[in-house]
């Protein structure tokens, strides 16, 4: 099944894209300064520019039964215009929208709209992950890192 962007995007403050980089350090502990690398949400359409990262939502809501997996790729024409994001899977368990990243790696700005299919979303049986039971249950929208407890 392929997976839609839903209406809003937010970007990485850090534009930086060469040396030497942002001075913001991120601690995966701390909430405000997860909070402060993210911008406010734009609504889409909106291109997204050559060397920037974005944090994107579906449209569609996804519940992977216990003794299932998902599996989310990019789907290829994307990856082919630059767009990079890491394969993901989505627990056992899991209800809600999905919240991915986006990398432009090309030189070129790249348009995004809403309902654009970008991902792939394949559910295959699984053994052995336990169910499902982190902060991201039941999301609506992007839902930016939480600091780890």
């Amino acid at each position: 099944m392929d997976l839609q962007v839903d209406d809003f995007i937010i970007f990485d403050l850090d534009t930086t894209s060469s040396p030497p980089y942002s001075p913001t350090l991120v601690d995966p502990w701390d909430k405000d300064t997860i909070d402060n690398i993210f911008s406010t949400k734009f609504k889409l359409p909106v291109h997204i520019p050559p060397f920037q990262r974005v944090l994107l939502s579906t449209r569609d809501e996804v519940e992977v039964l216990p003794k299932t997996v998902g599996l989310i790729q990019l789907r290829n024409t994307w990856a082919r215009l630059g767009l990079m994001s890491s394969p993901t899977y989505v627990d056992p368990g899991f209800k809600g929208t999905l919240t991915l990243s986006i990398f432009n790696a090309s030189h070129n700005k790249i348009l995004l709209r809403p309902t654009d299919k970008i991902w792939s979303f394949l559910i295959t049986p699984n053994t052995n992950i336990p169910l499902y039971k982190g902060r991201y249950q039941n999301q609506k929208g992007i839902t930016l890192p939480k600091a780890f407890t």
